[in-house]
This record gives C-alpha cells, sequence and structure tokens, in this order.
C-alpha cells in the first residue's frame, strides 16, 4: 500500500512498483529561523546545493548526504502519513532525539516537489527531483 501511495504522488513509473526506498536529488533550498514565541525571519535567499536524499521506508529511515562533502544527516521515521494525494508526511527524529515533520509536496500541474524540513525553530524547504 506504502508502495503505491508514494508512486501515484511522485508520478513514478511502473519501475517504482518494487522498491521500498527511493533516491531523490536537492538542488536547491531556503529557510526561515523562529527568532520569538512567534516570530520568524522573512525567507532566506534561495541556496545552491547539491543534496541526495534516501527514503528508505523498509528500514524506516531518511538519509540526507551533502554531495559535497559526503556528510550525511540520519533521520528515523517515527510515524507517516499518505493519506493525501499531493503530500507525503513523516514525523522523523535525528540522532539527538529532536524531532521534524518531513513533508514532500508534489505541486499541481508541474513536475516540481518541495521537501519541507520542519523543527520547532526552523523550516527549510527543498526543491527535489527524483533519481
Amino acid at each position: 500500500m506504502k508502495k503505491i501511495l508514494i508512486t501515484i504522488l511522485l508520478s513514478i513509473t511502473s519501475l517504482m512498483f518494487a522498491q521500498t526506498a527511493i533516491n531523490i536529488a536537492a538542488t536547491n533550498f531556503m529557510y526561515k529561523r523562529k527568532i520569538s514565541n512567534d516570530k520568524w525571519t522573512d525567507w532566506s535567499p534561495i541556496l545552491k546545493i547539491s543534496y541526495k536524499i534516501n527514503i528508505d521506508l523498509e528500514n524506516k529511515k531518511i538519509v540526507f548526504i551533502n554531495q559535497a562533502n559526503d556528510e550525511k544527516t540520519i533521520y528515523v521515521i517515527k510515524n507517516e502519513d499518505f493519506s493525501k494525494d499531493d503530500k507525503i508526511m513523516f514525523l522523523v527524529s535525528d540522532s539527538k532525539e529532536k524531532s521534524y515533520i518531513i513533508q514532500i509536496v508534489s505541486l499541481k500541474d508541474s513536475d516540481e516537489r518541495k521537501l519541507h524540513l520542519i523543527s520547532e525553530n526552523i523550516n527549510r524547504v527543498y526543491t527535489v527531483t527524483l533519481l
């Protein structure tokens, strides 16, 4: 069921039906930070990056790999929600047990997808494509 929903959401061809892990690339991102209880900074300028992101449902991990220096950030999937047609959501934690929400959103009438990495103090938005 999970594989089918991911396939539909990400508009994957029939090659994806047998996979429990997918790889995506992030080419840029922007962010904003919380500066007080309910006040956030403006969005940063768009920053160029080269990240590979592996979503491994079988092992309950999402790994961000910085292609420039091979630095890895591993998030453990605690919960997932595949109920919306245009959005996948994961509740994850990092190695310090800090909680995040990761959302992958498909934009209607476009091949573009956004990955949101959200915590209580920072919100990052990555432009992603399927590898």
